[in-house]
């Protein structure tokens, strides 16, 4: 009946462990090491072979209760903190809709005028001079003035 007491005290250590994790990753750190490939409670269903046929049904027994319970705690567990993850992040996520409003960008100059702008930049740079004047000839300009 050792078996059977090492279960319990596994069991409840188990317990404990998955009440302690603090995120997910630690409890399936705790999954792992219990219920996994190479976990203690599998460890144990492994050997059962070796258990005298008088005890095997009690050990079975307590194994296969011991791993439900471990089961629908770590399940459970999971759920917990899936749901304060979630509420977490959708925390941090939250929109201040006290905040003003992004400013829209009104607009951009004309291709044509920064063109003209860079040689005109271009040519001052080279030492030339600009000269402006209107940008349409009219008869004032070509007979009267």
């Amino acid at each position: 009946m050792a078996i059977v007491e090492e279960l319990e005290a596994l069991r409840e250590e188990t317990l404990g462990a998955i009440g302690q994790a603090i995120d997910t990753a630690a409890l399936d750190e705790v999954r792992v090491r219990v219920v996994g490939k190479s976990g203690t409670l599998t460890a144990y269903l492994r050997n059962m072979g070796k258990v005298p046929k008088e005890e095997r049904a009690e050990v079975g027994k307590a194994v296969n209760e011991a791993r439900k319970v471990v089961e629908e705690a770590l399940d459970a567990r999971k759920q917990e903190l899936a749901a304060a993850e979630l509420a977490a992040s959708i925390d941090a996520a939250a929109v201040d809709v006290t905040l003003p409003g992004r400013v829209q960008q009104l607009g951009t100059r004309h291709l044509i005028n920064r063109v003209c702008e860079e040689v005109c930049d271009v040519f001052l740079g080279l030492g030339y001079t600009v000269a402006t004047g209107p940008e349409v000839e009219t008869d004032y300009y070509n007979f009267t003035a």
